[in-house]
């Protein structure tokens, strides 16, 4: 199923706004550049959707400056706590990944022992 597809006309008169508007919230990285190059530029859904809503930010009397602002700085994004691996490489093409915590070195030296086994019983078959 096709997106639909604006042109900057038909983009302006559906978020009611003039083309030289649209043209400026481009210019100040409020709005994402068309799709493709000269005559065969278009707009879509995602554009229609941003245009509407720098629209109505403005209409509650929030600032270009403000809406300028990328979502990436207001959002919070937790950060996870780094984990440590440790990589055992078996054989050409091999290798286990265990995390640190997760296994002692006696289970790894098991593990690696059953798997080289395991190997070497495909290789006789």
């Amino acid at each position: 199923m096709p997106k639909t597809k604006y042109t900057i006309n038909q983009l302006a008169e559906l978020g009611n706004v003039t083309r030289r508007t649209v043209r400026y919230y481009i210019q100040r990285g409020l709005l994402d550049a068309p799709i493709g190059s000269g005559r065969g530029s278009y707009y879509n859904e995602t554009h229609l959707a941003r245009l509407i809503q720098i629209r109505d930010s403005q209409k509650k009397g929030v600032s270009l400056s403000q809406i300028d602002q990328p979502i990436e700085q207001t959002t919070v994004i937790p950060s996870l706590p780094k984990q440590q691996w440790i990589r055992v490489k078996l054989n050409e093409g091999v290798e286990l990944h265990f995390q640190e915590s997760a296994v002692s070195e006696t289970q790894i030296q098991k593990m690696m022992m059953a798997i080289q086994l395991l190997m070497a019983e495909k290789k006789e078959k």
